[in-house]
């Protein structure tokens, strides 16, 4: 081929694209460029290598370059609305997917994709729309019927939400997310056995994954099998040291067992991570209230109702302990007023 020729590094480049050897793509399109400045399919291929190196001003720029010299492509409008949504801007992707629609309305892919949008602004109806458009579309595809399912779960139609993830289980049930999802609603709904079953084919599916682990252990803590909640918590902690929420519910287990040393020990971890909760400060309250520590228990009330002072459960909690720390206090002051008397008449 000829060096002169715009194609040769055209070409060339989408070799080292494939190759992932992005800086390489980029220059030999940039001179493909050069040579033909005219072409929408240069532009659009260094936009999808500034997308990989995650250069979305870049790629945008390309993307947008390319729609200018072939306004005719729908593809191109997809993928400039897909960096748009990636990047939440969610009002650009919408019109880029509409217009990749207008120019190509068989395209499944781009109503599932303008679904997501809507549902980024939190718009029910309309994300329901395209991926009832989607499903129209590609019938056999379990991801439309999972995020149609997600939709209708955010608008607390859950008979539907499980409806869809059954389909979706159905069409693809090597999909751990499927189960987890209608783990969730079934855990919502109160039933929580359908819940720990669900739970346990997404773990079948796909073991590294600490969410999964940890709603499983919210599950048995609702069950009252603690053993199994505890060593639900400790997987996900396992896979994910930072896991707070695992610390905190941990604690709360350890508390039920009257391990008060544990769940001090889950508590005080929380503060690490998150040093302004209310409802960890008011459990470390309790934990020293029961262990008769009502100095401390004190103080944690104290911190609790700084973040929410409105609440009647910590109100009444520091109430309780204010008045057993000075009963304490009274208590051991006469003790050593009694000592002192008696020391006195020897």
């Amino acid at each position: 081929m000829n060096p002169s020729n715009a194609v040769y590094f055209y070409n060339r480049g989408l070799v080292y694209y494939s190759l992932k050897d992005y800086d390489i793509a980029i220059k030999d399109f940039n001179e493909a460029i050069k040579l033909d400045p005219s072409s929408a399919v240069y532009f659009y291929n260094r936009g999808l290598v500034y997308d990989s190196l995650e250069d979305y001003d870049n790629a945008i720029k390309d993307f947008s370059k390319a729609i200018k010299l072939d306004p005719s492509s729908a593809v191109y409008f997809y993928k400039r609305g897909v960096l748009y949504d990636d990047l939440e801007d969610y009002d650009n992707a919408i019109k880029d997917f509409s217009k990749a629609i207008k120019l190509n309305p068989s395209n499944a892919v781009y109503f599932y994709n303008r679904g997501l949008a809507y549902n980024g602004l939190k718009d029910c109806d309309k994300a329901l729309s395209d991926f009832n458009e989607a499903i129209k579309l590609d019938p056999s595809n379990a991801t439309n019927f999972l995020w149609r399912g997600i939709t209708y779960t955010n608008s607390g139609d859950y008979k539907s939400t499980i409806k869809d993830f059954s389909k979706a289980i159905k069409l693809d049930p090597s999909n751990a997310d499927s189960f987890y999802m209608r783990g969730r609603i079934y855990y919502s709904l109160g039933n929580i056995e359908r819940a720990i079953q669900d739970y346990e084919k997404a773990l079948q599916i796909k073991l590294d994954d600490e969410t999964y682990f940890y709603n499983r252990g919210l599950a048995y803590y609702k069950m009252k099998d603690y053993d199994n909640a505890i060593s639900d918590y400790n997987e996900a902690i396992k896979l994910d040291p930072s896991y707070v929420d695992c610390f905190y519910n941990r604690g709360l287990v350890y508390y039920e067992l009257k391990n008060y040393d544990k769940a001090l020990c889950d508590f005080n971890e929380v503060l690490k991570w998150d040093p302004l909760y209310p409802g960890n400060f008011n459990m470390l309250g309790n934990t020293y209230y029961k262990l008769s520590n009502f100095r401390s228990a004190t103080t944690n009330y104290k911190k609790a109702l700084r973040g929410e002072p409105d609440n009647k459960e910590y109100q009444n909690n520091l109430k309780n302990a204010m008045e057993a720390w000075t009963g304490n206090t009274e208590s051991n002051c006469s003790e050593q007023t009694m000592k002192e008397t008696k020391k006195k008449k020897k």
